[in-house]
């Protein structure tokens, strides 16, 4: 089922107009974390990034922060923007799973947000700290959310207003 009654689902304006990307960050409960609040929780290194359902509120960037209606048309409030982190799982052979048990993506993506000067608004969408993850055993909202989260993740990804960031790999420092 689409997102919207003007939904073609498989329409490109999904990819291209932001009231899309908006829509679906709300439907399927996404939470974009705070660029400022990464960097500063990245400063304790003993710091492990929190699952979605255990993300504090002060890290969640809410949609009013980074977006304004106009004209009836969606946009960018001035210097907001949302940047998707695509990277590895450093500690997927862990119990219990996580991706970056060790904090060296933390510490990478707050260096990165340093150097490119993203200050707040900045709504950085991680996908462990962004999408519910399922608990044991799942919830029928949990698995529903989920479903239709996986079933349109990539507008998140290949939306033309969204930066992407690929961390491949991490060296050990």
């Amino acid at each position: 089922q689409g997102m919207r009654e003007k939904d073609p689902v498989s329409g490109k304006e999904m990819y291209i107009e932001l009231d899309f990307l908006n829509d679906f960050l709300e439907k399927a409960d996404i939470a974009l974390v705070r660029g400022m609040w990464l960097r500063q929780v990245a400063k304790d290194r003993h710091f492990r990034l929190p699952r979605r359902q255990e993300l504090p509120k002060d890290a969640i960037c809410k949609s009013k922060d980074i977006f304004r209606t106009e004209d009836g048309t969606v946009r960018f409030k001035d210097r907001a923007g949302i940047i998707a982190i695509s990277h590895c799982w450093l500690g997927a052979g862990r119990k219990p799973p996580h991706p970056d048990t060790d904090a060296k993506l933390l510490k990478a993506m707050a260096t990165a947000l340093m150097y490119w000067n993203c200050i707040d608004p900045a709504a950085v969408f991680f996908s462990f700290c962004s999408v519910h993850q399922l608990s044991s055993p799942p919830t029928d909202e949990e698995q529903r959310k989920l479903r239709y989260t996986l079933e349109h993740m990539d507008i998140i990804y290949t939306h033309k207003e969204v930066q992407k960031w690929l961390f491949p790999t991490l060296s050990e420092p």
